[in-house]
């Protein structure tokens, strides 16, 4: 899990290992505000682009959004390499990925395929609903 009093070292390690995962020519932007940071993930020539975030009072969960492809460019598997890269850093990190989505829409299917479980509605939104991925625990060798 990421302690609070790291965030920037870890802001710095979660951005170098996301760079690492998708190096497939994409851009890379971080942030840090009071409420948490983000890495902004962008396709070089603006095809696609997706956001990984966490806030600073809860760093055992990271949050994804944004994901969005140029139409033009959707089936080519940008958006797997994105939402991989994102659930590979949640794996590395050992912390819990959440996302919301609009139920009953490919997009809700498409992410219960990529591993994601229903957690509880998503009050701001009619008929959404937040998904995640628990943490895998690493075996304990002692």
């Amino acid at each position: 899990m990421i302690k609070p009093g790291k965030i920037v070292k870890k802001l710095k390690e979660l951005s170098n290992v996301l760079s690492t995962i998708v190096g497939r020519g994409f851009i890379l932007h971080t942030s840090e505000s009071e409420w948490g940071s983000s890495v902004l993930i962008m396709e070089k020539n603006g095809k696609a682009f997706c956001r990984t975030y966490w806030f600073n009072d809860n760093t055992s969960t990271i949050y994804f959004d944004w994901l969005s492809v140029n139409e033009n460019e959707r089936r080519n598997g940008i958006a797997n390499e994105l939402l991989n890269a994102h659930i590979e850093v949640a794996k590395i990190f050992e912390v819990e990925t959440c996302l919301w989505v609009k139920k009953e829409t490919w997009l809700y299917k498409w992410y219960k395929r990529k591993g994601y479980t229903d957690y509880k509605n998503y009050k701001e939104e009619k008929n959404a609903i937040w998904m995640r991925i628990l943490p895998l625990k690493k075996a304990n060798n002692t």
